[in-house]
């Protein structure tokens, strides 16, 4: 993979979430308490679910219906944004940088960075096991304008993955102009990093620790292999980011005990 396409797929992955980061906000209020880090990933996560809910939804009936339907809301959400900005300095300390987010930040983009570099430096490919009926149903949508509900023209057999994730490989392969495998591969990646950033919100708040936290963080981004970096061996992009919203679910359920 080339670094131009990489930072194309990195920018179409950014426009998919921001509505739905906005949209995010505006159901879960960002925390003065805790800065900018942690409402920005939790932010990015809640995204990344509305948009598999959302585009899932609309892409049964069409596909093109739904790039359409994007465009609206990033305009609604940006307005939105803006017209939030100038009206209320309330939630200042929301985004407001904290040294425990630089920390967090770079565990984070090192994790982005291990799994991408065999993208850019290795041979091209097509992704392992799963990858590659994972990128024929994400070429499906693209081709056939919707979401297909079976494997054809390869055999009429009905799809029973969930396919959230295939929507949001094939609006990202196709804003970027670029090979689904392409996105998947990078999607995979990102979703590896969010997940270590989650694992140490999870980690802080139930031990209590940042150095816990710090540790459990570094082991899964680094060092697990089960769960963790052998999601580029068989290509389980749909499992990866399903444990990741249920990471984001847990911990949505603890801060919501402990009252915060």
């Amino acid at each position: 993979m080339k670094a131009e396409i990489l930072i194309r797929i990195l920018s179409a992955y950014v426009y998919a979430v921001f509505p739905y980061l906005c949209f995010f906000f505006a159901i879960v209020k960002p925390s003065r308490e805790h800065g900018i880090g942690r409402n920005l990933l939790i932010g990015a996560i809640g995204g990344t679910a509305m948009f598999c809910i959302v585009a899932h939804s609309v892409s049964r009936i069409n596909f093109n219906a739904y790039n359409t339907l994007h465009m609206i809301l990033s305009v609604m959400a940006t307005a939105a944004l803006l017209i939030a900005w100038l009206l209320s300095r309330d939630n200042s300390g929301a985004w407001r940088i904290r040294k425990r987010d630089i920390a967090v930040a770079a565990i984070m983009i090192l994790a982005l960075v291990v799994r991408v570099i065999p993208l850019l430096v290795g041979n091209e490919s097509l992704g392992g096991g799963d990858a590659r009926f994972h990128n024929f149903l994400a070429k499906g949508i693209i081709t056939y304008e919707r979401l297909p509900d079976t494997w054809q023209p390869a055999a009429a057999i009905r799809v029973m993955y969930p396919r959230g994730s295939h929507v949001l490989i094939s609006f990202i392969a196709s804003k970027a102009q670029c090979d689904v495998h392409h996105a998947f591969n990078l999607i995979l990646a990102i979703v590896g990093a969010l997940t270590t950033g989650m694992i140490y919100l999870l980690a802080v708040t139930i031990f209590g620790s940042r150095k816990s936290a710090f540790f459990a963080a570094t082991s899964y981004g680094f060092i697990a292999y089960w769960g963790s970096l052998d999601y580029f061996r068989w290509g389980g992009l749909p499992n990866a980011m399903a444990m990741l919203f249920l990471c984001l679910f847990f911990f949505c359920i603890l801060q919501n005990q402990q009252g915060s």
